[in-house]
């Protein structure tokens, strides 16, 4: 926030593209997230999506979770 709000007054970036530039990022971040975990007012939300299917109850303690069995959403 200090860094656009500096860009501005330094006249080095019009106030517009600080806003619109701001809101992309949010937007991207936002997406990216859901993506991969569940909403962040959800009681799991620390919990990657694609253990989901998974026993809940096992996965809080987090032992038991070999996160080199899963396959890469990226692949």
């Amino acid at each position: 926030m200090t860094l656009a709000i500096s860009r501005t007054c330094d006249y080095h970036h019009h106030w517009q593209d600080v806003t619109m530039g701001s809101f992309l990022g949010l937007s991207l971040a936002f997406t990216v997230y859901r993506q991969y975990y569940p909403s962040i007012f959800s009681e799991d939300c620390d919990i990657p999506l694609q253990f989901s299917n998974l026993n809940t109850e096992s996965c809080k303690d987090r032992s038991n979770i070999s996160y080199t069995d899963v396959e890469s959403p990226l692949k």
